[in-house]
């Protein structure tokens, strides 16, 4: 058994791929079918090519009825050769890769499990990942995503977090995603952020509190850490961080 690939999840930086939200009235409960679907709906609205390019996505049921009850699809196209760079390299360990996401999905995804006192589901909230050097920025309405937006900024959380022209640049795009979802959605209400970033983000806080009014939380490796996981002396951070969101 040993000599045998172990599976394994693939998470690749949100600035490796292209991303679209996309409103389904209907989703077929066969995956293939589903998939099928979105693809066709991507190729439909042509928000970016599908040439060479495999699609995951993750759908987020409404609620209610009428248009609130629609599906929301976060669509994510990946370049064939940038993922078979990544599987080739998990093959060479003897991993096979069993499963493709997006590093700040994931990371969602995890901070929803570990925030059980969270009312997720009648929550809107502003989500910002400061990771990669990059900023992604995701905003949910009731559960649902209903914005998307990824820049490669060419800093790291801790760099941003000192100098106040990195700091404005990342209000900046906060407050034109805000705005941009509140016309979309006029009946959007956001007031908490949740920021997944390394080091210390006071600064940020802060300003999102002065700036946005909105009352903003740290998401990070010692949030995990609360909860005992990790061996002493182990990694910490962000990439550990993901490693946690990949498996869990």
């Amino acid at each position: 058994m040993s000599e045998l690939p172990r599976r394994i999840a693939v998470l690749l930086p949100d600035t490796a791929v292209r991303t679209a939200v996309l409103h389904l009235d209907q989703v077929p409960t066969r995956r293939e079918e589903c998939d099928a679907l979105i693809r066709w709906r991507l190729g439909q609205e042509q928000i970016f090519p599908l040439t060479n390019a495999k699609v995951v996505s993750q759908v987020f049921s409404g609620h209610g009825e009428g248009p609130e009850h629609r599906y929301t699809v976060l669509a994510v196209a990946i370049q064939e050769s940038i993922l078979r760079q990544y599987e080739s390299l998990c093959e060479s360990a003897g991993l096979t890769p069993s499963e493709v996401g997006i590093t700040s999905l994931r990371l969602v995804d995890l901070w929803k499990r570990i925030s059980r006192g969270t009312s997720w589901v009648g929550q809107d909230l502003l989500w910002i990942t400061l990771s990669d050097r990059s900023l992604t920025i995701m905003i949910f309405q009731r559960g649902r995503i209903a914005f998307y937006r990824c820049k490669l900024l060419g800093l790291d959380a801790s760099e941003i977090a000192a100098s106040v022209d990195s700091l404005n640049r990342v209000l900046d795009e906060c407050r034109a995603s805000l705005d941009i979802c509140q016309q979309q959605y006029p009946s959007i209400d956001i007031h908490d952020a949740v920021i997944c970033a390394d080091g210390e983000i006071d600064s940020l806080q802060s300003e999102l509190q002065e700036q946005l009014q909105l009352v903003a939380q740290q998401f990070s490796w010692k949030s995990v850490e609360k909860l005992g996981w990790g061996a002493k002396g182990s990694q910490q951070g962000m990439a550990s961080l993901v490693a946690i969101a990949g498996v869990s």
